[in-house]
């Protein structure tokens, strides 16, 4: 006859095969013989959780841990049952009672860390996932959970790291995939995240999380009707998911149902089980749709707590030192590009006019996102929207220099031909260019790097948008950004205004110590004459009219990805709603008017009109 320990062994391989119900039946004749039996009411407990019937579950692993408090395990699976409950504070005290027994607890420690991510507590989450990975670097649901953490911290690079050392281990691991398709949708790599995506898919078809990912996904490449029936798929099985909810509002929007994206919204922001991603997401949605339905003072209310979050969420403490850092290397670039160091410049080597690209610049919320594709709607001209290369560029430029900035003074012909290799293989990493088309490089805050770019390419030419200055400071904050050094800079309206501030004032010292052609667009003029400033545009840059660039909105939702906050709006007919939207928040703006006010004057809005635009 089989010991007791044999039959619990059986009934444990039972178990691990995934036969619950063979295993409970054999933990149950155990505990018939011996109802104090601490193993078999631990496993028959955890059994319980399993099937879903987790308050059963706290009774028979509470009372094993009665019989054997010094089961490090026993608790760790009482954490999880906790975990299910929603009781988060005793699956805590579960976790580190597991804990305190056995350290080296991979599972209790990785699920710790779980817990303490949904209690906000997300850089003690990420301690105990990266001390669960030097203890085992191997252990999937370590990796998955950390990649999951930075990815809700938009550190999108490092998560995909995490992700793939998961699916290398376990390629089905079905939340490593949903995981590594939003860091690859976070990093605009859109056709490999729908694939992760539909994988997870494919395995289950009612996954909430893919199935709302998906969404979010096809709603950002405005594929319209496809994303609200994902969301609503979603939402039929899981109706608290929030992203889902948030898809299916941002669907509702567009079709000008705004009031019942509001109250799905506002219902969506009370779910406890909202993720702070999620969460930010959703307040700034709700400004947007408020500011559509003219309730000013709700739209500011939700457009603070967005900032509010994201600063939170991205640990604010080490975004303003970026942004303070930012607005320094600004400073810099003014004191050194004088008129006497520019002149003191050796000579650049020639490039052929149909190479050097045209650089559009401005501000972000300018009209940029406009230009682009109302350029890139012309067959002969191709726009690289809101990519790094300028960036790969300069950082190419400071190992040169040892990140001297007045080295740049002293660059030989071979090192700007250097450069400019370096530019150029950036943006064919990018773009598939055409021969024979113009290359439109568009990047709003390039407009504090025009002196490099002039450096490297002495023939460049410049489209500059404008766009009012109060209207461009408060659609600035109005925006869920990624919290980069430049950005972090819109969290509030004071820290907007200087760095607009400080950008405009760069961009004039440019204009006045570096002669370059450039051609001024108002957005405002833009949207008011759209044939007479697009015509106006092709000619400054050297192309012949084509009528396809009327046929913009068509464009850009063929294009399918567009790389910036006005992915809706650009599919959209030209409308006049966000034109002097600054005047119905004159109160709010009034501390910031001051500093902004020279450049209302400078660009011709003193009177809340535009003047005309500039080629010079």
């Amino acid at each position: 006859m089989a010991t007791v320990r044999e039959t619990l062994e059986t009934a444990i391989k039972h178990h691990e095969a995934g036969d619950l119900r063979r295993a409970g039946e054999i933990y149950r004749r155990i505990l018939e013989a011996d109802s104090e039996h601490p193993d078999a009411l631990h496993l028959s407990g955890l059994i319980a959780h399993q099937v879903g019937e987790h308050e059963l579950a706290v009774e028979r692993i509470g009372r094993a841990i009665g019989l054997n408090p010094k089961a490090a395990v026993f608790h760790s699976n009482m954490g999880a049952v906790y975990t299910a409950l929603g009781k988060l504070a005793e699956a805590v005290g579960s976790y580190r009672q597991a804990l305190e027994i056995q350290p080296n607890l991979v599972s209790a420690r990785s699920n710790l860390g779980n817990a303490l991510k949904q209690q906000g507590e997300l850089e003690e989450a990420e301690i105990c996932f990266r001390w669960a990975l030097q203890i085992d670097p191997d252990c999937v649901e370590a990796l998955n959970n950390l990649g999951t953490l930075l990815l809700d911290q938009n550190n999108t690079d490092e998560a995909q790291t995490y992700l793939r050392r998961a699916l290398a281990i376990d390629p089905d691991h079905i939340e490593a995939l949903n995981g590594l398709g939003s860091a690859l949708q976070g990093q605009g790599i859109l056709d490999e995240a729908e694939a992760c995506f539909r994988r997870v898919l494919q395995a289950d078809p009612d996954h909430a999380k893919a199935l709302s990912n998906l969404a979010a996904l096809l709603e950002r490449l405005n594929r319209i009707d496809e994303a609200n029936n994902t969301a609503e798929r979603c939402l039929a099985t899981t109706p608290d998911d929030s992203l889902a909810a948030l898809v299916s509002a941002k669907c509702q929007k567009r079709a000008g149902r705004h009031r019942e994206a509001i109250e799905r919204l506002e219902k969506a922001a009370r779910s406890e089980t909202v993720s702070p991603l999620v969460a930010e997401g959703i307040c700034f949605e709700l400004g947007r749709l408020y500011d559509r339905t003219g309730d000013t003072r709700r739209a500011l209310e939700r457009f603070t707590e967005g900032n509010r979050r994201a600063l939170k969420r991205t640990r604010g403490s080490a975004v303003e030192e970026n942004r303070q850092q930012y607005l320094r290397n600004i400073e810099i670039l003014g004191d050194v590009f004088t008129r006497e160091w520019v002149e003191s410049w050796s000579p650049a080597p020639p490039l052929d006019d149909g190479h050097t690209p045209v650089f559009l610049v401005g501000f972000p919320r300018s009209g940029t996102t406009l230009l682009d594709v109302t350029l890139d709607s012309h067959p002969r001209i191709q726009t690289l929207d809101e990519r790094p290369a300028i960036l790969q560029m300069k950082q190419e430029m400071g190992e040169l220099t040892n990140r001297r900035l007045t080295a740049m003074a002293d660059l030989t012909e071979e090192d700007i031909e250097q450069l400019r290799a370096v530019y150029f293989r950036a943006v064919d990493g990018y773009l598939d260019r055409r021969p024979g088309c113009l290359l439109v490089d568009k990047q709003p805050m390039g407009i504090i790097h025009v002196g490099m770019i002039l450096r490297i390419f002495p023939a460049a030419r410049f489209i500059v948008a404008v766009r009012h200055p109060y209207d461009v400071c408060l659609s600035c904050f109005m925006q869920d950004f990624d919290l980069n050094g430049a950005m972090a800079n819109f969290v509030t309206l004071e820290s907007a205004a200087q760095l607009y501030d400080r950008s405009m004032r760069l961009w004039q010292q440019y204009v006045q110590t570096l002669p370059h052609e450039r051609c001024t667009v108002k957005y405002e003029n833009l949207i008011e004459d759209f044939e007479g400033n697009a015509r106006r545009l092709l000619e400054f840059v050297g192309v012949e009219w084509d009528d396809a660039v009327l046929a913009y909105a068509d464009h850009a939702r063929r294009r399918g990805n567009i790389h910036t906050a006005s992915y809706q709006q650009v599919t959209e007919p030209i409308y006049k709603r966000a034109c002097n939207r600054w005047q119905r928040y004159d109160e709010q703006l009034r501390p910031i008017m001051d500093l902004i006010e020279p450049y209302v004057e400078q660009f011709g809005y003193r009177d809340g009109t535009a003047g005309p635009g500039d080629a010079t």
